[in-house]
């Protein structure tokens, strides 16, 4: 019954967070809204599989079938009953306490948005999407494929990587689709109530400076690795120190500020690079001066959110925030928004003994 995508590069033009709680919602897409129970469920009983992807994932199916009646998909009443059979069927345990939260009534209304979601996948794999020479291509690039898969026809590729073709393919669509829907994310995790959370999209810049870049060794760099030892499945890659040189000096002396670059360890295209600066006079200027400031853990953030930043088909999220006379900067690339809020307040929780 459950069908997840592959969340690589996906990316909102209108994402925007919002501090509300609207009976446990966490995000409200267009007119309707996703549910913290809900989404635990789904989590229930499945290993590796993160509370992020799941409500990343359930966005997409509220984009999708959004679309199903101009595409003439429908759901008959028989097929519904025949899903709640096969959901209680396949695993009771899940089945019972779904009906227990949601009731009767709301359960079977999900069952058929997830009908109605296979369904209008399948409609727009046969009349939307065209899977050629160049999409092939593109699935390629992006797996990073190339060289492994050269040897086979565009044909071949087809018989040996169908779903994954079409589940690139599909995600694709559903990239465009939510770039037309409106999707607010109302607040992450119970124990952030009192979070204002807005993200400013396309609002980053990197300015370049005249520095060197020096490892770091010896007891300060073991500090600060253990102070980012939250971030469980990311391996720290390199720690150095950013030097500058003084006024009317010509040496690479004084430090700027000192850069962590982490790598996560279960997909390498996910990293995180975190900033510590002991000074504000740093030279890092990131465009976000007019921004909206958002809240976390009592501690205000500069929240952003680009696509395709210096690198292709990549999403960039960054945070900043001062504390303890400190500027912490931190940069996720291909780290979901949702997830990456998360970080932030893992780390922020951390510094502030909250």
């Amino acid at each position: 019954m459950k069908m997840f995508l592959n969340k690589s590069a996906y990316a909102d033009n209108n994402l925007s967070v919002k501090n509300e709680n609207i009976n446990g919602a966490i995000v409200k897409v267009n007119d309707k809204y996703i549910y913290h129970d809900e989404i635990f469920l789904q989590q229930f009983g499945k290993v590796g599989v993160s509370y992020s992807d799941i409500v990343e994932n359930s966005i997409d199916e509220i984009v999708a079938t959004s679309y199903a009646e101009k595409l003439g998909v429908f759901v008959s009443e028989s097929e519904i009953d025949n899903a709640i059979c096969e959901y209680e069927a396949i695993n009771k345990e899940a089945y019972d306490k779904a009906l227990k939260i949601y009731g009767e009534t709301t359960l079977k209304q999900k069952l058929k948005d997830r009908l109605l979601f296979v369904s209008t996948k399948n409609k727009v794999l046969e009349q939307e999407v065209k899977i050629d020479a160049n999409l092939i291509e593109s699935f390629k690039s992006q797996k990073e494929l190339h060289g492994e898969l050269d040897k086979y026809s565009d044909s071949e590729l087809m018989k040996r990587m169908n779903k994954e073709i079409k589940d690139y393919a599909f995600g694709l669509w559903v990239k465009e689709k939510r770039k037309e829907s409106k999707i607010e994310y109302l607040k992450l995790y119970d124990k952030y109530k009192k979070d204002c959370l807005v993200f400013n999209d396309n609002q980053m810049s990197m300015p370049k400076i005249d520095a060197k870049e020096v490892a770091l060794d010896g007891d300060e760099g073991k500090e600060i690795l253990a102070s980012l030892s939250i971030f469980e499945k990311y391996n720290p890659v390199s720690v150095y120190e950013i030097l500058v040189k003084p006024n009317n000096k010509d040496d690479y002396t004084e430090r700027a500020y000192i850069k962590v670059h982490l790598v996560n360890e279960d997909n390498n295209d996910k990293i995180l690079d975190v900033i510590i600066a002991d000074k504000n006079e740093t030279g890092i200027d990131y465009g976000l001066k007019d921004s909206k400031m958002s809240t976390l853990c009592g501690v205000n953030v500069k929240l952003s959110k680009s696509e395709n930043l210096n690198v292709d088909d990549k999403i960039i999220t960054r945070a900043v925030f001062k504390l303890n006379k400190h500027t912490y900067v931190m940069d996720g690339i291909n780290i979901e928004p949702f997830e990456f809020t998360e970080m932030v307040s893992e780390l922020l929780s951390k510094l502030t003994n909250k």
